[in-house]
């Protein structure tokens, strides 16, 4: 019987063997093969011709229903395969908890309902580019290795992740009409460059080197707190950061190691302070002796 059979989403041929085909780490390039043949077996979906200026016509799949890939362990698509990640359609809630992707997934103009990535491994990384994502999406215990691109994307309901680690994620030129609630994110670089945000931002830090807000609007409260025992921040910057309501960086402060990057995240929270005709707040802020002087 397959180890990960308490998924419920085995392959039935392959379901009495050590792994199946779905699950098996480790694919040849036959098995990969079979894998993707077996998955467009089982789950069935559309397929519509379109066009893209980069790969020309081909294929996009479209899956109707609510779709399991949980535990899936997704090889490298072959060259002879006919299947793509790219504009995939999703019309019900899908399922890529404790997936493995071992390869880059191209889910560029890609669109979601409700999304579950709880536990899964992009280990060469994601792109995302253009993607729309109609529900709520879950990022819990979430590993990003390498680049993964989510930029240029629409979400329109909460964004959850919780524990999730990434070598650089860029969320660049992206919209959140909702809330995003990041709790205990830790990783190289975090780009949020121009992204908009509707609702309500909080950010909880368990450590992140590089953190850039340049040109991004906040039209609801922003929040920073370290995570548990956490919140190093090596830099951040606010460039030309638009901020409409509430901003709090207070607790994080005294965790940002860059100098320059600490006395430009206090010049910030201070002129918030004052334009809430809170120069009470402000002027106690380094008289708690935060230190914000980058000589």
């Amino acid at each position: 019987m397959c180890k990960l059979a308490h998924y419920g989403n085995c392959d039935e041929e392959t379901k009495d063997d050590e792994y199946c085909i779905f699950h098996k780490p480790n694919k040849t390039d036959e098995e990969a093969k079979k894998f993707y043949e077996m998955l467009i077996l089982k789950y069935k979906p559309e397929t519509e011709e379109t066009y893209d200026d980069v790969i020309g016509f081909f294929d996009r799949f479209i899956f109707d229903g609510n779709i399991n890939f949980s535990g899936f362990v997704f090889p490298e698509i072959p060259e002879d395969c006919n299947f793509t990640f790219r504009e995939i359609e999703f019309r019900g809630d899908v399922k890529f908890d404790d997936a493995v992707f071992e390869f880059t997934p191209e889910f560029n103009n890609s669109q979601f309902d409700f999304a579950s990535f709880n536990g899964t491994q992009f280990k060469k990384g994601a792109d995302f580019t253009h993607s729309h994502f109609k529900k709520s999406v879950w990022f819990r215990n979430t590993k990003f290795y390498d680049i993964t691109v989510l930029g240029l994307s629409t979400f329109e309901e909460m964004v959850f992740a919780e524990n999730i680690y990434f070598d650089t994620h860029c969320f660049s030129f992206s919209t959140f009409k909702k809330g995003v609630d990041f709790k205990g994110i830790s990783g190289k670089r975090i780009e949020l460059i121009r992204t908009k945000f509707y609702g309500p931002a909080l950010f909880s830090i368990d450590s992140v080197k590089d953190m850039r807000l340049d040109g991004a609007t906040f039209e609801d409260s922003l929040l920073f707190v370290p995570f548990g025992s956490g919140g190093e921040i090596g830099e951040i910057s606010f460039n030309f950061t638009q901020f409409n309501k509430d901003l709090s960086l207070e607790f994080v402060l005294e965790k940002i190691e860059n100098l320059v990057s600490r006395a430009e995240a206090c010049r910030v929270q201070r002129k918030i302070y004052e334009r809430e005709d809170g120069r009470d707040l402000a002027d106690d802020l380094f008289r708690k002796g935060v230190s914000c002087n980058p000589t």
